[in-house]
């Protein structure tokens, strides 16, 4: 019975024997070497397999204290030997056989046809080939998979173009969010799962392990990411409403109100500022209620973690000023019961419904351009 041992050697071995040889290291060409011989020596053979250089840019993973005996080196001889028999050239394979006519008793003619009633002869079964699509190895500076295609004999499946721009996806991703010994480590596991899926044998395999691989980079980095750039999200907005806050306590001093409420009606500003408090935190709360689930997509958003959250709060303030504008021009106006309607931000004592609208707006961050630019064409139409 086949073992998992031995299972996991034969799929290492048919891997290494879809590689370059150009591209393998001095201890996978002996390996190879040490086991094509007559007589192997299986000790020897255990022993490199403990060797992690063995494994070097393969996507078969080390297994420790991996001791097979010669039974099961011999299994392993018999397996590679019955694929090796199938993988024959299906030019050779589907050749077409010449019979001879039957011989009958008084036929001379070398050729006449066979009677109608004979059974065409049977022609072997064609055995798939196994198809290198592309070799694939890192560049020297440990942040490109360089991929080399070879010249197709015929069609490539849909599959296989679909695995190579998921593959530059990947490889991008963990380019952005990722550095030093991590990326290096990360890229040649990538680069491994290229090279597996460069055939035709185990491109099924490839895209399994590069989907389990981009799940993996969403559990280790997904909720790190996420909550830096709610942290750097909530830093900006209290920045946002401090500011505010300051403004609406500078007003008591004679000077301020000089200077800047004289040219602006104080009802108006200090319902311009509750406008910004509430957008402020409705942005912030948006994107704590909406993104529960990071997706492998949000990685490289998030990990701008620099500049992404204060364009996103800025966009966000900027419309809802914009809305303001529209609600103290009656060119929009909102009503929900007796006591919710944007007409009454005109009044002095309607500071809270301020707070509350832009509390609505910056929960609405979505969707609240499309409502703008909605707006604004209906305007444009007009004329």
């Amino acid at each position: 019975m086949e073992t998992k041992n031995q299972t996991h050697i034969v799929q290492f071995i048919e891997a290494l024997k879809t590689v370059v040889p150009e591209e393998l290291n001095e201890l996978q060409k002996s390996f190879l070497q040490l086991f094509s011989n007559d007589v192997p020596d299986y000790k020897r053979l255990n022993t490199l397999l403990n060797d992690r250089k063995l494994y070097e840019r393969m996507s078969i993973s080390y297994i420790k204290n991996m001791d097979l005996t010669s039974e099961d080196w011999k299994a392993i001889h018999r397996n590679l030997l019955e694929t090796d028999e199938h993988a024959v050239d299906s030019e050779i394979l589907t050749e077409s056989i010449d019979f001879p006519p039957p011989k009958g008793n008084n036929s001379t003619d070398s050729t006449s046809t066979p009677p109608e009633d004979t059974e065409p002869p049977l022609r072997p079964p064609t055995a798939p080939l196994n198809v290198i699509y592309f070799t694939a190895e890192l560049n020297d500076t440990m942040d490109d998979i360089n991929i080399r295609f070879k010249k197709p004999k015929q069609a490539w499946p849909s599959e296989l173009s679909l695995f190579v721009a998921d593959l530059d996806k990947v490889q991008n991703t963990v380019n952005e969010i990722y550095g030093g010994k991590a990326r290096e480590s990360l890229m040649r596991s990538l680069a491994g799962i290229a090279r597996v899926g460069g055939t035709s044998t185990f491109l099924e395999l490839a895209i399994l392990q590069l989907e389990q691989f981009r799940n993996e980079l969403v559990l280790r980095k997904g909720d790190e990411l996420k909550h830096s750039f709610l942290k750097a999200l909530g830093i900006y907005s209290l920045v946002v409403i401090g500011s505010c806050l300051l403004i609406l306590v500078l007003q008591n001093f004679r000077w301020v109100t000089f200077n800047i409420t004289s040219m602006i009606d104080p009802v108006l500003f200090n319902n311009g500022l509750f406008i910004l408090i509430g957008a402020s935190i409705g942005a912030w709360l948006s994107f704590a209620i909406r993104k529960k689930e990071i997706v492998f997509s949000d990685l490289r958003i998030l990990s701008d973690n620099k500049s992404g959250p204060l364009i996103r709060l800025i966009i966000v303030l900027l419309i809802s000023i914009c809305f303001y504008f529209m609600f103290l021009t009656n060119f929009v106006n909102i009503k929900i019961g007796e006591f919710f309607d944007t007409s009454n931000l005109l009044n002095i004592d309607y500071r809270n419904l301020a707070f509350l609208v832009g509390v609505f707006l910056g929960l609405s961050e979505n969707s609240i351009g499309g409502k703008l630019t909605s707006q604004i064409d209906g305007f444009i139409s007009k004329f």
